[in-house]
């Protein structure tokens, strides 16, 4: 059986709902589901990811990546390092296939902050975001992670966070998940802006027809 591999943020999850479009894709097309795409990660996570399991992407399977904001920023956690153990506690901790990582959980950020960097009130957090963060380069990192993915020779469709967060690069897009949402108020609600139900069924159909075109 062929498979449909998945790397992203949670725009590609059921996240608060029971069932999501990568299920419905999978269901249609009769495709096992590998999905590596975990919430509120940022873009090295989701090209590390990709890459790490690219010996085991066959040809003849279908690939998805929704590409998160490229604000967003992730680090390796070293467990011998005293300023990683002590702001664990406020991080989210992801493990993929050879490394840990992690970000900031966002505990002290506004809800009408997103994606942008805040005081977060942890000095290894903001000391990043004051002196080494800089716009362009997270936008241009963003860029050749995605020329790279899609110059291998696989049957990849690619979506994005939203609009705004191809400004400044040279990627071309037409699938925009939080565009997508908000404009067809297919969110769950006002405070959770994830696809609801109808929302995961209607994004199904756009990556399906993304699907077939990379058969051409």
């Amino acid at each position: 059986m062929n498979r449909l591999w998945i790397f992203g943020d949670s725009f590609s999850l059921p996240y608060n709902t029971e069932i999501g479009w990568a299920d419905l894709v999978c269901q249609k097309f009769k495709l096992r589901q590998e999905n590596l795409a975990c919430p509120a990660v940022d873009n090295f996570f989701i090209y590390q990811s990709v890459i790490k399991f690219l010996p085991e992407i066959d040809q003849k399977d279908y690939v998805v990546i929704g590409w998160t904001h490229p604000n967003r920023k992730t680090w390796i956690y070293n467990d011998k390092n005293p300023q990683h153990q002590q702001i664990k506690t406020n991080s989210l901790i992801y493990k993929s296939k050879h490394h840990v990582f992690f970000r900031y959980d966002g505990t002290h950020r506004p809800k009408q902050i997103l994606n942008k960097p805040v005081d977060s009130g942890i000095d290894f957090f903001d000391s990043w975001f004051n002196n080494y963060f800089n716009e362009y380069e997270q936008r241009l990192t963003m860029q050749a992670f995605y020329h790279d993915v899609n110059s291998r020779k696989l049957k990849i469709t690619n979506f994005f966070f939203s609009k705004e967060s191809l400004v400044d690069t040279d990627i071309i897009g037409n699938l925009f998940a939080l565009d997508f949402v908000i404009d067809n108020k297919l969110f769950i609600n006002p405070d959770n802006l994830h696809f609801n139900n109808d929302g995961h069924e209607k994004w199904a159909e756009l990556i399906s027809k993304e699907i077939l075109s990379t058969d051409g």
